[in-house]
């Protein structure tokens, strides 16, 4: 009878500690999911992230390079102007022996035609520096970002993407590009 009662005694504190492990081992179930369902959600938003840096990245450079593009054009047909206002000035003073008044006036015309497009050419420059400031400030800054969310440098490194020479501008933001 005595073992009886210790018996029962002993099974019913097993009883109870497995009823303690079994919810212990239910919560424990529950937070792996929880954990799991988390990893997966923060996997998918480095991959959205890894995706729209790509996609800002080109999307920057395709810009840049058409404004390169346009600011050459502008920059030659600037010079052929210049070079077709200088055969014009030559061609007018071997033709009309014009008096040295007369001479005066269209020297100081071209001059001015200079000046003005000189300063469409700082313009352009600067406009070209703000772009380049512009580029190199968003790639350093996905590139931190990516690698803030674990992707390795190394593969950060391997997109093959290359900052602009900025040769004049400031290390501040892009906005702060100063004439």
């Amino acid at each position: 009878l005595k073992d009886r009662v210790k018996d029962k005694l002993s099974l019913t504190n097993a009883k109870a500690r497995l009823h303690v492990i079994e919810n212990q081992l239910a919560g424990l179930k529950q937070q792996h999911k929880d954990l799991n369902s988390q990893h997966l959600s923060v996997e998918k938003e480095r991959d959205d992230l890894y995706h729209t840096f790509e996609a800002a990245i080109k999307e920057v450079q395709q810009k840049t390079d058409f404004s390169n593009i346009v600011l050459e054009q502008k920059i030659q047909q600037a010079s052929r102007d210049v070079d077709e206002a200088d055969a014009q000035a030559e061609q007018i003073t071997a033709a009309a022996n014009l008096d040295p008044m007369q001479m005066e006036q269209i020297r100081d015309s071209i001059t001015d035609a200079l000046r003005s497009r000189n300063g469409m050419i700082k313009d352009l420059e600067y406009g070209l520096l703000r772009l380049r400031k512009g580029f190199n400030d968003a790639l350093r800054t996905y590139s931190e970002q990516m690698v803030e969310f674990g992707i390795p440098v190394e593969e950060v490194d391997a997109l093959g993407f290359q900052e602009f020479s900025q040769k004049g501008a400031s290390i501040g933001p892009a906005g702060l590009v100063v004439k």
